[in-house]
């Protein structure tokens, strides 16, 4: 986590505020620094915490944070433990469906199915299950495999660095909706959004 904090905040320059998100069975484990002393030179790196198991099971089934969601089936899972699978499959199932009638974005949605195909793993058969019932409720395979979901968001990054470039260099907004072929309103979008125009 400190070499996260270090690099990220020498990349991009911002204040950091970090979270370590614990998905352990031991209530009692909760470090919240990191620490380290050689010849004199001492660092003490301190860290926001967020235990799983503190979790309220209420709270955060009725919270429209799809963040929640990910959280719930995390506390679920530990407190039923891995060898559930029926429990488990039922698990994964109902939070899906309560997902999508939250009615949240497509991107939100992927990465935190993602999250319940991943995290929570089955075993071959129940899988197949899960995804079939998945398909039937999304009416088609909705979420994208988390690989294609990774380099979607790598590429937008990319597209990002290089308008911001392009506008340094001083690239006219229709020059740049042609060389990244974006619409000129989300070009003129990405850039307000990154304070390059007011």
């Amino acid at each position: 986590m400190f070499t996260y904090y270090y690099r990220i905040r020498d990349r991009y320059q911002r204040e950091i505020t970090a979270w370590a998100i614990f998905s352990d069975r031991n209530k009692e484990f909760k470090p919240e620094k990191f620490e380290k002393s050689f010849l004199g030179t001492n660092i003490q790196y301190q860290f926001n915490t967020y235990k799983i198991l503190d979790q309220s099971e209420d709270e955060l089934r009725s919270s429209n944070n799809p963040f929640a969601v990910v959280i719930l089936t995390v506390l679920l899972a530990l407190k039923k433990g891995r060898g559930a699978d029926s429990n488990l499959l039922n698990l994964k199932i109902e939070l899906a469906k309560n997902l999508l009638s939250k009615g949240f974005e497509k991107e939100k949605v992927r990465a935190t199915m993602n999250f319940l195909r991943f995290y929570v793993r089955l075993d071959t058969e129940k899988d197949r299950i899960f995804e079939k019932q998945l398909e039937t409720i999304t009416g088609k395979n909705y979420p994208m495999g988390i690989e294609e979901l990774i380099l979607e968001q790598e590429r937008k990054a990319r597209t990002i660095e290089i308008i911001l470039a392009s506008y340094d260099e001083g690239l006219k907004i229709p020059q740049i909706a042609r060389i990244t072929q974006l619409a000129e309103e989300e070009v003129l979008q990405i850039l307000v959004d990154h304070g390059k125009i007011s």
